[in-house]
């Protein structure tokens, strides 16, 4: 299931072969059927972007089950979006912060920063901003550019955190570095 997985992958990235959506969809769905994680995973967002077959959010939510029972924090995480923002399943902000937690426990750095984004705002928690910057700050050290451009508001603004400046722009500068336009422009009005 890992070579057939690896060929899907060569197949979406063009590597070695013409890009064909078709075969990476049909590659990763013999790799899932085999009960390879990462494959039921990525079959799951096929399914929710239409990659290679008619998007169909029953189908994805399946495959992303099937993965997150084996731990695979990318279908942790979109399981959690999915409770979030109520596709397929009824809205649930508390599922969706505890699958976001169990995404961050494995350090997928989507994951921890959503666990921040939902003690920031209080989607399914208490608020509290103190926690919100830790799962910025540690997402943020994993390179994500939206968690750096989250925790430079929170040292500009001394959400959770003494309100500091030059860490400000610093991670406004680590997010712009990767293109972030909110952080640019938020770097350019601090300096």
């Amino acid at each position: 299931p890992i070579a057939q997985s690896n060929l899907a992958n060569c197949y979406m990235r063009g590597e070695g072969v013409e890009v064909n959506l078709v075969k990476t969809y049909e590659w990763y769905k013999k790799s899932a059927e085999s009960g390879y994680a990462y494959a039921q995973a990525m079959l799951g967002l096929c399914y929710n972007e239409g990659v290679g077959v008619n998007q169909n959010f029953e189908e994805a939510f399946k495959w992303f089950l099937l993965a997150a029972e084996q731990n695979e924090a990318d279908a942790i995480l979109n399981l959690g979006l999915y409770y979030d923002n109520g596709i397929y399943v009824k809205q649930d902000l508390r599922k969706a912060f505890d699958l976001y937690l169990k995404a961050s426990q494995l350090n997928n750095p989507y994951g921890l920063m959503n666990v921040g984004i939902c003690y920031a705002n209080g989607r399914g928690v208490e608020t509290d901003f103190t926690k919100a910057f830790i799962y910025f700050e540690k997402s943020a050290n994993l390179g994500l550019d939206l968690a750096q451009l989250n925790l430079a508001i929170c040292y500009e603004n001394g959400y959770g955190t003494e309100k500091n400046i030059v860490k400000a722009k610093y991670w406004y500068g680590k997010a712009a570095n990767q293109g972030n336009e909110a952080a640019k422009q938020a770097l350019s009005r601090l300096s």
